[in-house]
């Protein structure tokens, strides 16, 4: 991710982590390293969706088969951006709540209500963006 001059990011990171079920708990531990580079709501709704996005990746994506989700950082005094990536097949953005009494179902739905920008591109997988 990059900016021009007036939007450096005061840091910027990339993690690779296993398509396994700690990536989740991992990548939330990540974005607390962003603790006193951005404001605490930002930084709390950014674990959030990071937690949601590599949740939705490890789940649907890997079906299975052992890949790797990686998550891209950049947080400054401006807020934060991110991507996750995943080598999964692609899917349709559905930010709608699901049917009463689902158990799962609700992660595209929490980044659509916490994040103040999100999308999905389709190139090699599938890479969700979001900014906070």
């Amino acid at each position: 991710m990059s900016g021009g001059p007036s939007t450096q990011p005061a840091l910027s990171f990339e993690l690779r982590l296993p398509g396994h079920s700690l990536a989740p708990a991992l990548a939330r531990a990540c974005v607390d390293g962003l603790a006193g580079v951005c404001a605490p709501e930002r930084l709390a709704a950014a674990r959030l969706i990071v937690s949601e996005l590599v949740t939705n990746a490890v789940i649907h994506a890997s079906k299975g088969l052992p890949q790797s989700v990686v998550v891209e950082l950049s947080a400054g005094e401006a807020g934060i951006a991110g991507v996750v990536r995943d080598e999964g097949p692609p899917f349709e953005a559905r930010a709608e709540l699901p049917d009463r009494g689902s158990i799962g179902g609700f992660g595209l739905h929490i980044v659509d209500r916490t994040a103040t920008e999100w999308g999905i591109t389709h190139q090699v997988g599938n890479a969700v963006w979001f900014k906070v």
